[in-house]
């Protein structure tokens, strides 16, 4: 494992597939760990998941659209050129969120922020219908709140990419966030 990496999981299966490695996603894994409670852990947390995903894509420049035959073409020519598209995309989210209210202020036009609602409402509910097995009809009725929180997930995203951004010019590293425990009730 790479220690300069805070990611582990993403260097390691970057690596594993950088070596030909085959790699598979369980949906019914058990991971028994504990998720930031405040919007500041939760800050420090995809700070360091953002920078080392960056780290890891400059470790691992060589993988885009590396057409070398024990390279996934899936990984090589699509995942990770999208995630990194992603990742450009989310600089320009402040810009776009404010050209949208600007819009609406100075139209007093509802209309596209309605169907941008109603779209994304669709997207999560075939999400949920469709995605994991997991997904109960009680948890359905916080979908309403999903979006409101993925808003507040989006402004944390963009501030873990620029300050990512940030520490990678001065050279900085990440240091490995520690929150208080609280115990698992209910995996």
């Amino acid at each position: 494992m790479d220690e300069r990496i805070k990611t582990e999981d993403i260097e390691y299966s970057t690596r594993l597939q950088a070596k030909g490695c085959k790699i598979f996603f369980l949906e019914d894994a058990i991971a028994y760990t504990e998720g930031p409670v405040t919007v500041k852990d939760l800050m420090k947390q995809r700070l360091r998941w953002k920078k080392g995903r960056l780290d890891t894509f400059i470790k691992h420049k060589y993988l885009f659209l590396s057409s070398k035959k024990e390279h996934n073409k899936f990984l090589t020519y699509y995942l990770l050129p999208i995630t990194l598209f992603y990742e450009i995309e989310l600089l320009f989210e402040p810009i776009f969120t404010l050209y949208g209210i600007y819009y609406l202020i100075d139209t007093g036009n509802l209309k596209p922020m309605f169907i941008w609602i109603i779209f994304t409402g669709f997207i999560y509910a075939f999400t949920f219908l469709f995605g994991s097995k997991k997904n109960s009809k009680k948890a359905f009725v916080f979908t309403p709140t999903y979006f409101f929180l993925s808003y507040v997930l989006t402004f944390v995203e963009v501030y873990a990419m620029y300050k990512s951004l940030r520490m990678l010019s001065k050279k900085q590293d990440v240091v490995w966030q520690t929150w208080q425990r609280r115990g698992l009730n209910n995996v």
